[in-house]
This record gives structure tokens, sequence and C-alpha cells, in this order.
């Protein structure tokens, strides 16, 4: 039974990959400058500027940088965004799951994102939060929508949000987990099927947006399930469930979404 345990949670995890796909509004290619994380804000040339987090929670890892510009002009004035983005994993709860899963999942089921925007020219006074909140929440919405989640909306903040002094926006999906059945051979018994309904798990982003100064403005955020995923089936090996000796199967992946949250409004505040 310990191998078909294994294949259940494997089926319903193999999904949730999807859950956290979504890294940065501000997602146009690559650059491998800078994978720290660490230290303070790097000057990486043409006027970019890392951003930086004073600390983070214990098993978040940077996977990734990313760079990016946009310009907006109006009657000759205009502006231009140097946006450096720096993406980081929740790699101790990946490798939780892989665990649980003898190692057949591997994927990610957490992220956050910290852009540091550095902006030029005679408009800049007038790139405010709300313009630049505007450009932010389309990417990241349209990043949720990519990852397949369904009824991908803004919702009112339902819990701790990050203190930076702009606009916090939060969003909700649904991942629909499939049903996921297996028949079992039980000794001097015969064949029963084992049945994990399907199910939808819901997942939480959180895009925060502030700008300091004229010249400089920050998005922070990340995507993370706003729910555990736990399942149990029971069957019986002699004659009705609950009638005699019964068979229960259970997964349960063991994910926090209040300590998830809890990472991502922290490190948001951290970013600089």
């Amino acid at each position: 039974m310990d191998g078909e345990r294994r294949r259940l949670l494997v089926g319903t995890a193999g999904g949730l990959a999807a859950l956290a796909g979504c890294s940065s509004p501000f997602e146009f290619g690559s650059s491998g400058s800078d994978a720290t994380g660490e230290g303070g804000s790097q000057n990486l040339g043409d006027g970019y500027h890392a951003p930086s987090l004073e600390e983070r929670p214990d098993g978040w890892e940077v996977t990734d940088t990313r760079r990016s510009t946009f310009e907006r002009e109006k009657f000759g004035v205009g502006v231009k965004g140097y946006a450096s983005t720096k993406v980081y994993e929740e790699t101790a709860l990946r490798e939780a799951v892989s665990e649980k899963t003898r190692g057949q999942f591997d994927g990610r089921l957490a992220t956050f994102f910290a852009t540091k925007i550095n902006l030029t020219g005679e408009a800049t006074a007038a790139a405010g939060v709300d313009r630049i909140s505007e450009f932010a929440k389309d990417r990241f919405e349209g990043e949720l929508d990519n990852q397949n989640l369904g009824n991908v909306r803004e919702v009112e903040p339902g819990g701790s949000t990050p203190d930076v002094g702009g606009e916090v926006y939060e969003y909700r999906g649904e991942y629909e987990t499939p049903e996921i059945s297996r028949t079992v051979d039980v000794p001097d018994v015969g064949t029963r099927e084992l049945v994990i309904p399907a199910d939808t798990l819901p997942v939480a982003g959180l895009v925060s947006v502030w700008k300091p100064s004229n010249g400089v403005a920050y998005v922070g955020g990340g995507a993370f399930p706003a729910a555990n995923y736990a399942q149990e089936d029971t069957i019986s090996i002699t004659s009705e469930a609950g009638d005699g000796i019964d068979l229960v199967v259970r997964v349960n992946l063991g994910i926090d979404p209040g300590a998830l949250r809890s990472d991502v409004v922290t490190m948001t505040e951290q970013v600089g």
C-alpha cells in the first residue's frame, strides 16, 4: 500500500507546480547578474539597480534575475523605467514535498519576486503609484492566467498585508485537481478501487507597489497555495465502509498557507 499511497501523492502534487509559476509582472527576458539576494542595491549598468532584501525567512532562495525597460511619453514629455527583478522560491517546502513523494515530484509551490524600478526623464513625478500599479496588476493577472488557474480575480485583502506606504492588491484563483483512482489488490480479499475525488484548490497572490522618491519605485509580491492539499478515501475490505475492517488512504502535502503569506509579507517589507 505504501507504493499506492506514493502514486496518489504524485498524481495530485504533479499539478500543483502551476500554483506558483508566476514570478513578476516585469518578466521580459532573463539576466544572470547577481543571484545572491543579499547586500545593498547594486548598480547593474545601463540604468538598472538590483533590489535587495535586508533579510529573508529560512527556506527561500534566489532562483532567477530579470531586467526590462518601459517608456511612456505624452506631449513630448516622457519617463523611462529600468526594472530589475529577483525571483525567490520556497525551496524548503519544495524539498519537503519531494521527500514525501520519494523524489517523484519536484516542482515549485511558492514564489516571491522583488522589482526595483529606476525612473528617468522629465515626467518621473507623474509616474505615480497608481500608474505603475495599472501596469503591474495587468501583468500579474496575466501571469496567473498563464498558469491554468480558473476564476482569477482581484479581492479585498483578507489577511496580513505589507506595510510599505503604497498600494497592496490581492488576487485569488482556483486550481482544479483531477479525480485520481487506483485499483489495488488486497491479499485474501480481492481488488478494491481507491478514489481521491476531484477538487478545487485556492491560490492566493499578493502585489504591492510603492514609490519612496521620484526616481525609484518598487513592486513586490508572490503567489502561493491558499489552503493545504489534504484528501482521503476509505474503503472496506470486509463489507461496507465503517463496518468491519476499513482501508484508509490519506494524501496530505503539509502546506501551511498562513506561514507562506507571512513570509511574502515579511519579504515585501524588506525590499530596498
